[in-house]
């Protein structure tokens, strides 16, 4: 439920966002993207917090770029407390993209594309958690998997969002 909410409430946004103004760069076509929650509590505890990140990928049109796409800071987060059942709430940061980088771009493999199709139960199960569980459970691998995957994928953005969450990248980070 939280995730369709979540799609209305950017859909809503992403419509106000002045993508004429927003970039210099010219034949660029912008595509608006949500992350996957990352927790602003870690290790989890009850009533943890979450946060989407809500951002922009460009794929350039000029034919000078055909291995990567342009990636917009966040201009939206969503912020989620899956617990205390409140309702998703979205705060706009910028009602213009700010082109923040190039993200190279391949074809994952199929171990990845197996991860990514299970990324909606792994997403939940983080939201559900209230303390950390054994590392050496399949849960918490195939946690892992899925968000060193993702932020393998998406760098750029995973540069800008660290900050926010240094415990979890550290975990993520120790297997």
């Amino acid at each position: 439920m939280e995730r369709e909410l979540i799609e209305i409430l950017v859909d809503r946004e992403w419509a106000k966002i002045d993508l004429e103004d927003s970039t210099e760069r010219e034949k660029v076509i912008w595509s608006c993207l949500t992350s996957p929650p990352f927790p602003l509590d870690w290790p989890p505890v009850p009533r943890s917090r979450f946060r989407y990140y809500v951002y922009a990928v460009g794929n350039d049109i000029s034919g000078n770029l055909m291995d990567g796409c342009h990636i917009a800071a966040p201009w939206a987060l969503v912020d989620l407390s899956v617990q205390e059942k409140i309702d998703p709430g979205i705060i706009v940061v910028s009602n213009k993209l700010e082109d923040i980088g190039i993200q190279g771009v391949e074809p994952i493999s199929e171990s990845e594309q197996k991860v990514y199709e299970r990324a909606n139960d792994i997403q939940r199960y983080l939201c559900s958690l209230q303390a950390l569980p054994e590392e050496s459970s399949e849960e918490i691998q195939n946690l892992r998997d899925y968000y060193n995957n993702w932020l393998k994928d998406n760098g750029v953005l995973a540069t800008t969002i660290s900050p926010h969450h240094k415990r979890f990248f550290e975990w993520l980070s120790h297997k």
